[in-house]
């Protein structure tokens, strides 16, 4: 509870004859005492155009690092960041999250506060192409605006509890002052009242606009907080009344109010989050559900709520939205016959990963393809809740979009139905069932299976405890979901180095329940990257060992390349590809002088840093040759990527450089198909049989030049010793005009390396 101004509560103040407007006068004056005047934190400008925004830069020096924040003159409330780099005005849209209204640049961090925002910059470049340096003068931030704010008159009016009648005064005088002002422990007086249970403070606040999304300093929203506070009735309020979600996440732990509901064991919360649309598994960023936290802390009711759940039966069957001799393409072609209304929807059967379903939906005139991954028939889409049928899924996302660009509104529906498999139907998980920390299939081999038994080799990869650097947790901070490995989650992060500086990274996660069979080998990854350095392989900064064992990565913000093209085929072409093949072979070349064999090279583990720069990632199957050999063989056998494999490591287990040219053929011949699935639907088996018959190859894609075929067709020889080595395909590329021009602006160098 904040001390009161002056020692005296407003209620006092107003017995002892003080007006209304006297008593919001003395906390205007108080707050403006405490407020700082450096010049270095006057960078807010309030409407101003893009030319103005240039101007004033300019007239200030345009000196490198010289910026300004700028609000939006068209669109009230939005915001630019536009700085100097290298003599020249550039200008970054500053995002809000329509689900937590945090702030954001790209695909960085979200920030509660645009001087968080602004902070966090100015440690670093951090993704930007300078660091902010010097503040072009203009305004304080406004409170509103700020991670932690100042103490107003409505804050404390939720403090004292004060009569509502005494409220509506406050908040209907001419000079209240902003509604989501967070104090100075970074709360808005919405989410002090939640806090409390004050529900009829918490209505008056949310009638006036105050916003139920706004997040406090720890990334929380109001209903979390009630719901750490068993304010079940205030739950309810918030959301019936002022439409909070409850799939609405914490922007640090990534827990949903029902996550909290859990923690502290708070079961009436719980049981009125579930009645309101609530999904009984969400995930937190360390992939825990409400289930095994109430589990971890004893919470027997709560347990038992949880375990007994049973949700409504679902609106729409799979006979409505389950589409089965359905491709991407196709999918296209029937959400556009249906107009690409908003929500419109279907679910088609993977082409690229057996087994696996694809929900394909429009919005805003744009069709967006998202997996939906299955894991021991629990079913979830990226990082989003878990659900025990596909049908359950689908329901979900028809009530709350969390996370899809809109709620799914218009199934698209087949005209035949004998053309389809069963689906998996809704179920109800056993009493003691509780859904895993998901590992999906992703159409690849487990990196356990066809692998030398030792963890390292003597000589050449030195023994991963020796030479990782160990990270504090305290030094990493938890963002978003990116995407599954082998043993977890991968997250996107900030790390704060020793330097002080604060990195945007990627966090290889491995989950509790893979600790003993896969410590290990998470190590011996580790290990292998920690001796690379070039600028087409993914960096390792080290390994950080807290409650959940991470490994620390460069964030290379577009993802996987074959996501990329698959998604937006229009906007990659010849130019693009020619470049990407000549950087893979740069990176490869590398791999090869420092005795290393990649053994999973293919498009899905090639990652985008920006159209003009790829990096090679996913070394869980590398290996070192041993001194004095050029390949080695694998003493197990397993499930193997067959398809971008060389004949020699198919039938013979044997692996080198050489085998990884034959893989570079195939990834080549992926980029230029657009992302098609080598050897299309044949099984493994058959593609064995297809290139021992006659020697055959993949056919030349359509578009594909004569000469980029002609390396892939040296790439497949047979015999591995005619096939081309790394380092003079590295050649051919930097010497031959009519190929790839490798150049990426400030890199040159590296790439030569």
């Amino acid at each position: 509870m904040s001390k009161p101004l002056g020692g005296r509560t407003i209620t006092a103040r107003l017995k002892s004859g003080e007006n209304l407007t006297e008593i919001i006068k003395h906390y205007e004056n108080y707050n403006a005492k405490q407020r700082t005047h450096n010049h270095e934190d006057l960078w807010f400008h309030q409407r101003l155009t893009r030319g103005n925004a240039v101007h004033n830069l300019k007239k200030s020096g345009s000196t490198q690092g010289l910026f300004l924040v700028r609000e939006s003159v068209n669109i009230k409330g939005s915001f630019v960041l536009s700085l100097i780099h290298k003599g020249d005005t550039q200008h970054f849209q500053i995002t809000t999250s329509p689900h937590s209204g945090c702030f954001s640049i790209d695909n960085g961090p979200p920030f509660v506060g645009l001087d968080q925002l602004v902070h966090f910059y100015r440690t670093g470049c951090n993704g930007l192409p300078t660091a902010l340096i010097h503040a072009c003068k203009g305004h304080t931030v406004p409170a509103f605006l700020q991670q932690y704010g100042e103490n107003t008159i409505i804050h404390q009016a939720v403090d004292e509890g004060i009569d509502t009648a005494v409220f509506n005064q406050i908040l209907n005088h001419s000079n209240c002052p902003h509604l989501n002002t967070r104090n100075n422990s970074g709360r808005t007086a919405l989410h002090e009242a939640a806090a409390r249970g004050l529900n009829d403070l918490v209505l008056e606040l949310y009638k006036r606009g105050a916003d139920v999304k706004t997040r406090d300093a720890e990334g929380n929203s109001p209903l979390h907080l009630a719901c750490r506070g068993d304010h079940a009735e205030t739950c309810k309020i918030l959301v019936k009344h002022c439409f909070s979600k409850p799939q609405d996440r914490c922007c640090g732990t990534g827990w949903v109010p029902l996550h909290d509901a859990a923690y502290y064991g708070h079961h009436q919360c719980i049981d009125m989050l579930l009645r309101h649309g609530a999904a009984c598994y969400p995930r937190s960023v360390n992939g825990e559900t409400p289930l095994d936290l109430a589990d971890k802390r004893h919470q027997t009711n709560s347990l038992l709520i949880l375990q007994r759940y049973q949700p409504p039966k679902p609106h729409y069957s799979s006979s409505h939205w389950l589409h089965n001799a359905v491709d991407r393409h196709k999918a296209v072609e029937l959400l556009e016959h249906a107009g690409l209304r908003n929500g419109c929807f279907l679910v088609r059967m993977s082409k690229r990963h057996p087994g696996q379903y694809v929900l394909t939906m429009s919005f805003d005139k744009t069709v967006f393809n998202y997996e939906i991954k299955n894991k021991n028939n629990w079913f979830y889409i990226d990082d989003g809740p878990l659900f025990s049928s596909l049908e359950y899924l689908i329901d979900y996302y028809c009530r709350c979009s969390d996370g899809l660009p809109a709620e799914l509104t218009s199934p698209v529906t087949p005209f035949a139905r004998n053309d389809l498999p069963p689906v998996p139907g809704p179920s109800r998980p056993k009493m003691n069932e509780r859904p895993p920390a998901p590992v999906p299939s992703n159409n690849k081999p487990s990196k356990n299976h066809g692998v030398i038994q030792q963890s390292y080799i003597p000589g050449l990869l030195p023994n991963p405890s020796d030479t990782l650097e160990d990270i504090e947790p305290s030094s990493i901070v938890l963002g978003r979901e990116l995407g599954q490995g082998e043993f977890g989650s991968v997250l996107m992060g900030v790390w704060t180095n020793p330097l002080g500086k604060k990195v945007p990274v990627a966090l290889k996660t491995l989950h509790g329940e893979h600790i003993n069979t896969g410590e290990a080998e998470f190590e011996r990854e580790a290990g292998v990257m920690m001796g690379l350095n070039h600028l087409c392989i993914v960096k390792l900064y080290g390994i950080c060992r807290g409650e959940t064992m991470m490994m620390v990565q460069e964030l290379v913000a577009m993802g996987s390349a074959l996501d990329y093209i698959l998604d937006y085929p229009s906007a990659v072409g010849q130019a693009d590809f020619k470049l990407w093949g000549a950087q893979i072979a740069s990176g490869m070349n590398y791999l090869e002088s420092k005795g290393f064999v990649h053994r999973d090279l293919a498009l899905r583990n090639i990652l985008l840093a920006s159209k003009a720069l790829v990096k090679i990632s996913d070394f869980g199957l590398s290996r070192a040759v041993g001194a004095g050999s050029n390949y080695y063989k694998a003493s197990a056998g397993g499930r193997w990527p067959v398809k971008w494999y060389a004949p020699e490591s198919i039938n013979y287990g044997t692996f080198s450089s050489s085998s990884d040219v034959w893989s570079y053929g195939i990834t080549l011949w992926e980029i230029f198909s657009k992302g098609e699935q080598p050897y299309g639907t044949m099984t493994g088996a058959q593609v064995i049989q297809y290139i021992e018959d006659d020697k055959r190859r993949l056919i030349r894609p359509e578009g594909c030049p004569e000469k980029v075929y002609s390396i892939m067709l040296q790439c497949w020889a047979y015999n591995p010793k005619e096939r081309p080595t790394f380092l003079r395909l590295h050649h051919k590329f930097r010497s031959d005009p009519d190929y790839f021009n490798m150049e990426v602006p400030g890199h040159r160098d590296n790439l030569d390396s």
